[in-house]
């Protein structure tokens, strides 16, 4: 009986180093598997979560420029009609200062009307010249003024609408009488444009 408990005691243990055996086994077996790599559908599926979140920024970044750019339109309306600030500002101030840079003084002594509109040419077409020649504008309000004794001189302007061809504001303007005392005065002006060899001219001048 003494010999039978041993043998199967050895049994037992025999089985139980078998068992170990195998899980030591099995899990170097594990060990041993190589470490998954990304597929090719993970890789561009990554790729392409970063190409839509640069397309995301860029598209942010667009549409934060194009608010801006509007903003800066809306507020200066001149941009919009095609004519250059700067033009439009000097238009308006040789158009509505008397005598500016001494075109009138010039103008009684020689009776030189081309003289008398030159610093103008630049800004406006040959028909704008034309019609203004004609109606002997802005002429006839610097003769007026000056027999009076008075003069006008451009302050500043509000743009109000604008668009390819047509511009309009408001102009204000500062008249110093005969005794030296002042008036503010506002006028209503409308610019139709004309591209002239890629430049944008004034073609014709309305103001009340």
């Amino acid at each position: 009986m003494d010999s039978m408990s041993k043998n199967e005691r050895s049994n037992s243990l025999s089985r139980l180093i078998t068992i170990l055996l195998a899980v030591l086994f099995v899990s170097f077996l594990g060990a041993c598997q190589p470490v998954e790599q990304p597929t090719e559908d993970a890789s561009a599926a990554s790729a392409t979560t970063s190409a839509d979140v640069k397309a995301a920024t860029e598209a942010e970044a667009t549409t934060e420029a194009d608010a801006k750019a509007t903003t800066e339109a809306e507020a200066n309306p001149a941009n919009n009609s095609g004519l250059a600030e700067a033009d439009l500002k000097e238009f308006l101030t040789i158009f509505f200062t008397s005598d500016y840079e001494g075109r009138y003084t010039a103008f009684a002594a020689n009776q030189d009307a081309d003289t008398y509109y030159a610093l103008l040419k630049d800004l406006i077409t040959d028909e704008c010249l034309d019609t203004l020649m004609r109606n002997r504008e802005p002429l006839k309000y610097e003769k007026k003024l000056t027999e009076e004794e008075s003069s006008v001189r451009f302050k500043n302007y509000e743009a109000e609408k604008s668009e390819a061809d047509f511009w309009e504001g408001t102009v204000a303007l500062e008249e110093t009488k005969a005794d030296g005392s002042t008036e503010e005065l506002t006028y209503k002006v409308q610019l139709s444009l004309s591209q002239v060899e890629g430049k944008t001219l004034i073609n014709s001048v309305y103001f009340r």
